[in-house]
């Protein structure tokens, strides 16, 4: 960590709930419900789907690190320490540092974030803002890509790439949003709480 960085906990990794079911996940249902209607599909339902599902893959740490960075602004214009901010498996990477903010970026694991400021010296309204801008940059991106379908869905990329974009700020968004206890990974063993169990608990003290 960033000296004067106190540590907070990833807030998209997955729930808590004994071993992670691979067939539960997102890109797994997908490939089922392809496979499934196969025959159905023509060649260029198959190329449009092959084209959405490599898109929303390639963008998953893009909608990570703007949910990330929505921690990371607030939490810089509200403490005076520094801030740092990791997407993916970075954590062996060394960070870009802008000032009093750190970045590190990978492509592994990419819907996995961390954002680390110092929590002890705001107050609770303060507090309370940080943990809910990350969650409001994620429905803010899925808000836009529905307004670029609107607006350019008769061009075929911009409409896949609308698409992909607001499928994975969407499940970023549910991830975090979401109450509950999140499981760990190998950078957090132990876990943490996601950005709606967080909100709620920091609320009620």
């Amino acid at each position: 960590l960033l000296p004067g960085v106190k540590a907070r906990r990833s807030n998209v990794l997955s729930p808590r709930g004994g071993k992670e079911r691979w067939w539960l996940h997102p890109w797994a249902c997908a490939l089922v419900v392809l496979l499934a209607a196969w025959w159905k599909m023509s060649f260029e339902e198959w190329r449009t789907w092959a084209f959405l599902l490599g898109t929303a893959w390639a963008l998953r740490p893009v909608a990570t690190f703007l949910h990330e960075m929505g921690h990371a602004l607030l939490a810089l214009l509200l403490t005076s320490e520094p801030v740092q901010t990791r997407m993916g498996a970075s954590f062996e990477k060394p960070l870009f540092r802008l000032g009093r903010l750190g970045v590190a970026f990978s492509f592994r694991r990419g819907f996995s974030g961390f954002t680390g400021y110092d929590r002890e010296s705001l107050g609770k309204g303060a507090l309370l803002a940080v943990i809910a801008a990350g969650p409001v940059v994620s429905a803010s991106g899925a808000a836009a890509s529905v307004w670029t379908l609107s607006a350019w869905g008769d061009i075929y990329v911009w409409r896949v790439v609308g698409a992909a974009f607001l499928i994975v700020n969407a499940i970023v968004f549910l991830k975090s949003a979401a109450p509950a206890v999140l499981r760990g990974n190998e950078d957090f063993p132990e876990g943490g709480l996601s950005d709606g169990l967080d909100f709620w608990r920091e609320m009620r003290r």
